[in-house]
């Protein structure tokens, strides 16, 4: 469904993120870099925990509590 794929994409978004970082640091590149990397994985976790949990992942459990409710 569309909203197991937000979380798929999210799932691999953060793969990345995390191969990314291990990258760089394994390579002993500069520390801004590193820091730029970490705050870029912060910042999306930031807006993905504000906008995709308390939005839609809300709205999506009111949807499942209203069917359940129906279908009893």
């Amino acid at each position: 469904d569309a909203h197991g794929k937000i979380h798929q994409a999210f799932k691999e978004k953060m793969i990345t993120a995390v191969n990314e970082l291990k990258v760089k640091l394994a390579e002993n590149v500069a520390d801004l870099v590193d820091r730029r990397a970490i705050w870029e994985t912060i910042y999306f976790l930031r807006n993905w925990l504000t906008n995709h949990i308390q939005k839609e992942d809300t709205a999506f459990g009111k949807y499942c509590v209203e069917a359940r409710a129906k279908l009893s």
